[in-house]
């Protein structure tokens, strides 16, 4: 992906400031993406202007550390954001599917690709199995279970390492792909069965709890 496309729709959550105390609220649900806070950087690394951790002055490690997750899960779910509604309204959902499969590889490459930190999308109904969650996000989405996504709250904190969790929330455009299954338009299933052949990730409605946006750190800088 050589562009960044502008903000609009469907997929995820709300922002905050660069640098949180360990007191910051819980991420609270979102349709799978942040919108930056005003003032928010988007430093390296890769080629997307994704965001960094360093820079920081008078931050301790932890902080930083716990910064960079939530400002890099949310690169992760707003840049998907993004291109998903430049794609379909200029494409259709046909041609969105199959970007959503290559690009998003490419994103979550970028964002790992300095081994500080891993990042995803999983959930209980996975569309592709390379989303598997780590064991900490499992735990999380089969306390939640399959359930509405009204009063869900994420995780911010550090557990011997900076996590950060948001709830991903099913919109009206995102019932596109994930609704009930004989309410997807065949071209749609089409692609679907052809690039995920054990999708499970339909059956949705509106509001529907569908997963988790997360990142991780693998050790403070």
């Amino acid at each position: 992906m050589t562009r960044l496309p502008r903000l609009l729709l469907c997929l995820f959550i709300a922002s905050v400031a660069s640098c949180e105390s360990s007191d910051t609220p819980a991420p609270t649900p979102t349709s799978e993406v942040a919108t930056p806070a005003t003032g928010e950087a988007r430093g390296a690394p890769g080629s997307r202007g994704a965001p960094g951790s360093a820079g920081q002055r008078g931050v301790s490690p932890q902080v930083a550390a716990q910064s960079h997750t939530r400002n890099s899960a949310r690169y992760l779910g707003q840049t998907l954001k993004e291109r998903l509604q430049e794609v379909l309204e200029e494409s259709g959902p046909v041609e969105a599917v199959r970007v959503c499969s290559a690009e998003a590889r490419e994103i979550v490459s970028d964002l790992e690709s300095n081994g500080s930190l891993r990042v995803g999308r999983s959930s209980l109904r996975l569309r592709n199995p390379e989303n598997a969650p780590p064991d900490w996000v499992q735990a999380w989405l089969r306390e939640q279970g399959e359930r509405s996504a009204e009063g869900v709250e994420g995780l911010s904190g550090e557990v011997g390492q900076a996590r950060f969790l948001a709830p991903i929330v099913v919109e009206p455009v995102c019932l596109t792909c994930h609704g009930p299954r004989e309410s997807i338009p065949a071209d749609v299933r089409a692609v679907l069965a052809e690039l995920y052949p054990e999708d499970r990730a339909v059956g949705y409605a509106e509001g529907d709890l569908r997963g988790a946006l997360w990142a991780e750190s693998l050790a403070f800088p």
